[in-house]
């Protein structure tokens, strides 16, 4: 139909919609219904202020002359010059005809009061009629005096054209401060957000040459040097906790530890490190038994309770279950209590690896689970230790 036909179409309350239900359970399957016009609605606070103006900046931009208009892109992207008013809204075709601009009144300023002063002596204007007859002579010299009263008039006004004039200016020199503010605000804001991106580290502008690296002569092989410094690293930052001053009054020095683990002195370097860190393994193991406050230690959980979804970690627990009470059945003691010196460490070691990942009791096993993250017998170093590498227990029973 024409525009003009358009107009005799019923009210848009009257129309009804055939929607179509996409989400109704069935992925091949729709239902058809028809709805009312007041049934039709968009959720609340879908559509806001606030998202159309991120739609609009998004969309639209600026044309030259002034007026925001749809994107090129977005244009061809979706077709929009081919689409038509009146084959999606339904009804007359809006005007956007433009109004008429409203007249600017300019506000007149008070006149002065120097066209109703005169500068003669006779206190009251004299008529134009009784003016008396003046000489020329006289005339010109008469005449000085209404044009200083029109010089005087026109002094009052070049002052409040200047204080206009230099407001105007005020206001300009504002607004430039203003823009520039906004731009360097928006240069910054820019400069963040690029700042904040995720890049590659040879993109970052502040790069520096990598200083030259210092030759480091040691008879460590290399494939081992980066655990070497880490047991460096671990032994210097909890140098007070494991009282490292005790065993290396000198320091742990990179060569001290070079020669520990190098050397084969039975009551060398190596002596030392090793009953360091035994002991400072009993003393936390004492510690932790006093926390849990355990009435009976020697207590064994029943084996039905074991985990047996690996055969060789349960078979590795039961073994150290039963060699934990090695120490207390032939030396009448815990093996924390034993004399820890140079002869004794090898066998204290060997006797600490098999007992450990033992089972212990209920009270303390909740305990450990609570208060160390989860912590059970599985998870304990000496236990993997000693089923990936049990040459080094064979080792050290020689």
């Amino acid at each position: 139909p024409n525009p003009q036909e358009r107009n005799y179409h019923p009210p848009a309350k009257l129309f009804r919609y055939e929607v179509e239900q996409l989400d109704c359970g069935d992925s091949d399957a729709s239902q058809i219904m028809i709805v009312e016009a007041s049934q039709v609605r968009r959720k609340k606070q879908l559509f806001s202020r606030d998202r159309n103006k991120i739609f609009l900046r998004m969309l639209c931009e600026q044309s030259s002359n002034g007026t925001w208009v749809v994107k090129e892109e977005i244009q061809q992207k979706y077709g929009i010059p081919k689409v038509r008013f009146d084959s999606i809204f339904a009804g007359p075709i809006p005007d956007f005809s433009l109004l008429p601009k409203k007249p600017i009144v300019v506000k007149q300023k008070q006149s002065t009061l120097d066209k109703f002063v005169t500068y003669g002596k006779s206190p009251t204007p004299m008529k134009p009629t009784d003016a008396p007859k003046v000489p020329k002579s006289e005339d010109k010299n008469h005449m000085k005096k209404p044009k200083t009263s029109k010089m005087n008039g026109k002094l009052i006004k070049p002052t409040a054209e200047e204080k206009k004039a230099k407001k105007k200016e005020e206001q300009l020199l504002k607004r430039e401060k203003k823009r520039e503010l906004k731009l360097k605000q928006a240069a910054a804001m820019a400069y963040k957000r690029e700042w904040y991106k995720p890049r590659e580290d040879l993109e970052c502008e502040d790069l520096k040459p990598l200083p030259e690296p210092t030759q480091v002569n040691s008879q460590i092989p290399d494939e081992n040097f980066g655990d070497f410094v880490m047991i460096l690293e671990f032994l210097r930052f909890f140098h007070e906790e494991l009282e490292v001053s005790s065993y290396f009054p000198n320091g742990l020095t990179f060569e001290v530890l070079e020669k520990a683990l190098l050397s084969k002195e039975t009551s060398g370097s190596w002596s030392d490190f090793l009953q360091l860190l035994l002991a400072n393994i009993f003393k936390h193991q004492a510690e932790e038994e006093d926390e849990i406050h355990e009435s009976n230690a020697n207590e064994i959980p029943p084996i039905d309770s074991m985990d047996h979804g690996v055969s060789s970690m349960a078979e590795a627990v039961k073994l150290a279950t039963m060699a934990s009470t090695w120490s207390q059945n032939h030396q009448g003691s815990q093996l924390s209590e034993l004399t820890l010196d140079h002869v004794t460490v090898s066998e204290i070691l060997r006797q600490h690896l098999l007992s450990s990942g033992g089972r212990i009791s209920e009270l303390a096993s909740k305990w450990r689970y609570s208060e160390r993250g989860g912590y059970n017998n599985h998870d304990d170093p000496a236990l993997s230790l000693r089923i990936n590498y049990p040459r080094i227990l064979r080792m050290l029973g020689h």
